[in-house]
Order: structure tokens, then C-alpha cells, then sequence
């Protein structure tokens, strides 16, 4: 019998927070009741959003912070090297609240300016104030080949279809959101479609852990075979295999 630490500390990172999450998902796969896949699809929902944290983060914290008051990555300006300046437009997916990040070159030309000393006491401080970004932010910026996922010359961007952004903004908002804060009713979810939909979240996580090669494997733990681990048992379960 397994005795549950009630003592002591326990240690996370990103790439450790969205691992566990993922396991998590897996473990409550055995549930033999329908509302295993209320704690499925919050498991889930939680690992995409962890690894998109995770991809983009790489060695610095910032890049995943929210700087803005408005939404992010609206009417951003870019310049990959010595191109022209681009602008950033938000292409929505349906009704939203997903988007993708368009860029576009921008009308104006850009003055060069003389950076300005930054104070890294205040930097630090201001950091600590500022929230994360959120989920559909971050999942924005794991589809962005232009800047987000381009830092490396190796990395690579996730790619979704619309169908599958859909069906993730129903996983967010029908299942992860209303179950989350739930109002006292009768509320019915059908199953085949949070099946589906964390099928999609589990590619977008496949994707984002081992082929975006955006961040670096920690020297101790064994976290990409627990990775591979846990998706092989994931798909074998939900495919009744």
C-alpha cells in the first residue's frame, strides 16, 4: 500500500508541472465511472497549457509574463535581423477566444532608437508583479514560426487546424471552465467529445515536448521517458487497446 507524504516539501518547474500533469491524466484513465473524464480533461487541459509555458519560457521567465494590460501580441512589432519591420495582427478562430498571430510588414518605417540603461533591480521587481500570460495566449505563441518558436535555428512551431483549435476551445470552455467553476444545475457532457478533444491536446503536447526542441532536458530526472511513457498508455487506454 502506498502511504501519501503528509510532511515535508515537494519541488516543481514548468517542465516537471506539465510531466506530472500529464501523468496525471493517465492515471485517472483507470476509473472505471463516467467523471474519470471531468479530472481527464483538467489533467489534460493543465499539461498543454503547462508545455506551452514550457516551450516558451526556454532560460528566461520574462518571455511568458504579461506585460500588458490589453491583449498580447496585438499590434507587436518585430525585425528578424536586418529584414523590414513586421507588425503583429490577432487572427481569431471562429468566435474566439482562440487566435493565431499573423505578422505583416508594417506601414511605417520604425526609427532606430538608443536603448535605454535597464535596472535590473527594478526589472526583477516589476516581473514579480506581473501575471502569466494566459492559455490561449500561450497556445497562440506555440503556433508562431515567426518569432516565438524561432529563437533557435532547430525549433519548430506546433501547427493546428481550425477543427482542432475548435475543439480545444470546447474542451476550455464547455468542459475545463464550467466544471471548474461550477454553478449548482444538471450539466450533461458527452463523452465522445471530450475523447476527442483531449486527443488533440495530447498531439499538441506530443508535439510541443519532443519535437519543438525549444527547451533543454534537465540533466537529472528521466522526464522523456516518462513523457513517451505516458502518451504510449495514453492513446493504448483511450483507444481500448
Amino acid at each position: 500500500m502506498k502511504i501519501t507524504a503528509t510532511s515535508g516539501t515537494f519541488t516543481v518547474n514548468e517542465l516537471e508541472n506539465a510531466v506530472d500533469s500529464l501523468e496525471t491524466g493517465c492515471a485517472f484513465l483507470t476509473r472505471t465511472d463516467a467523471l474519470e473524464w471531468k479530472w481527464i480533461a483538467f489533467a489534460i487541459h493543465h499539461s498543454l497549457y503547462s508545455f506551452c509555458v514550457t516551450c516558451l519560457c526556454g532560460c528566461n521567465p520574462s518571455r511568458v509574463l504579461s506585460y500588458r494590460k490589453r491583449k498580447d501580441d496585438d499590434g507587436n512589432l518585430c525585425q528578424i535581423g536586418n529584414s523590414p519591420w513586421m507588425r503583429s495582427r490577432r487572427v481569431t478562430i471562429g468566435d474566439g477566444p482562440a487566435y493565431r498571430i499573423k505578422w505583416e510588414p508594417a506601414a511605417e518605417i520604425i526609427p532606430d532608437e538608443d536603448p535605454k540603461p535597464i535596472d535590473p533591480i527594478a526589472l526583477l521587481r516589476q516581473q514579480e508583479e506581473l501575471p502569466l500570460i494566459g492559455f490561449w495566449t500561450a497556445l497562440a505563441r506555440v503556433q508562431d514560426s515567426v518569432l516565438w518558436m524561432a529563437r533557435l535555428s532547430i525549433s519548430n512551431a506546433l501547427v493546428l487546424s481550425d477543427e482542432e483549435m475548435l475543439q480545444l476551445v470546447w474542451l476550455n470552455k464547455q468542459v475545463r471552465n464550467d466544471l471548474m467553476h461550477f454553478k449548482p444545475k444538471s450539466y450533461t457532457i458527452f463523452i465522445d467529445g471530450v475523447r476527442t478533444a483531449t486527443l488533440t491536446a495530447l498531439k499538441a503536447i506530443e508535439f510541443l515536448a519532443v519535437h519543438s526542441h525549444t527547451f533543454i532536458w534537465p540533466l537529472e530526472g528521466n522526464h522523456n521517458d516518462r513523457i513517451h511513457r505516458a502518451i504510449k498508455q495514453f492513446r493504448e487506454q483511450m483507444n481500448g487497446e
